[in-house]
């Protein structure tokens, strides 16, 4: 335990790191050595018998080094509640660093989602972006190992670009996926300005055409022949233009993929600790809030199947080209 910078309750002097520090037993208040054997019994031995314990006033900010990058020492986050005190403690700590309560058999003392990371390649504990990687392994779910591995890999290299192989296989399927909305519905505006664009002349009047032979119950043959015959062509630059930008999209997500995610997790994470008054209830929401979803690529799916294209041909109606 650190009590670097409190008070001896005795002399009132701060203690040291090389201070030779004694806990009172029943409470937990710590004091030098001498005082204690000055004083012969605990400082606060007077308040003993009422549930009284020490609470740390300074919370130390215990750092700690990942072995993958020696020179950058991090923080640690506390995230374990003393059941005695109440004092918040680093997650792993054996006994609680304000008061001495045993934690070893405590299962608070480990996150829950720590299965979801593999943690003979990703140490629980390691910090990414001040989220320990354990807590961004419940938010992210399947998959976690991969994504951490590759969010510490950028941290090193003090990079944005990785490889995101579900980004580049996928494309917008993989941000929905993720419950990336925000870029998912940026993807949505753009690819529907895009389709704008990419229409051709006389498309408006095509639709008319077809409207009136549809209407007149026409055979599955008929109406084949009549697209195929008066369906109009785009220009090249639409073709380049629409082609290009479903290339730059995957492109994009397949190199940056992984820092957009990044950002999502750490950011939904941050906000999540303030929505939360409890770690149970903190790991609760990670995992509600975060995983995947396989909902939203179906649904976006068929937006872009059928009301994209009916609001295409809208406007090309309303557009009269």
């Amino acid at each position: 335990m650190n009590y670097t910078d409190n008070e001896c309750p005795v002399c009132h002097r701060k203690f040291t790191d090389d201070d030779d520090v004694v806990v009172c037993p029943d409470c937990g208040t710590p004091h030098h050595r001498d005082c204690w054997n000055t004083l012969q019994h605990c400082a606060n031995a007077q308040l003993h018998g009422s549930d009284f314990a020490y609470v740390n006033p300074i919370t130390p900010r215990e750092r700690y080094t990942d072995n993958a990058d020696a020179a950058e020492p991090r923080i640690r986050i506390r995230a374990v509640r003393c059941p005695q005190c109440g004092g918040m403690n680093t997650r792993g700590s054996d006994r609680c660093e304000h008061c001495g309560a045993n934690l070893e058999n405590d299962p608070r003392r480990v996150a829950p989602g720590i299965g979801a990371l593999n943690t003979d390649i990703i140490p629980p504990n390691v910090v990414i972006d001040g989220i320990p990687a354990d807590e961004e392994a419940a938010y992210i779910g399947m998959g976690s190992t991969g994504y951490i591995y590759r969010f510490l890999a950028m941290d090193r290299r003090q990079t944005k670009m990785s490889w995101n192989w579900g980004g580049a296989i996928f494309g917008p399927l993989w941000l929905f996926y993720r419950k990336m909305y925000k870029t998912g519905l940026l993807y949505i505006v753009l690819s529907l300005l895009v389709a704008v664009a990419c229409i051709p002349q006389g498309f408006g009047d095509f639709i008319r055409s077809f409207a009136a032979l549809y209407a007149q119950a026409p055979d599955y043959y008929t109406l084949m022949a009549f697209i195929q015959d008066h369906m109009p062509a785009i220009n090249y630059w639409q073709y380049y233009l629409f082609t290009g930008f479903s290339f730059a999209v995957r492109i994009l997500l397949a190199f940056f993929g992984d820092y957009l995610y990044r950002r999502k997790v750490s950011s939904s994470i941050l906000n999540i600790r303030t929505q939360a008054s409890n770690m149970e209830q903190y790991m609760y929401l990670l995992r509600r809030k975060g995983g995947t979803s396989v909902l939203m690529p179906f649904l976006f799916l068929l937006y872009y199947v059928y009301i994209q294209t009916a609001v295409i041909t809208g406007i090309a109606l309303l557009l009269g080209r």
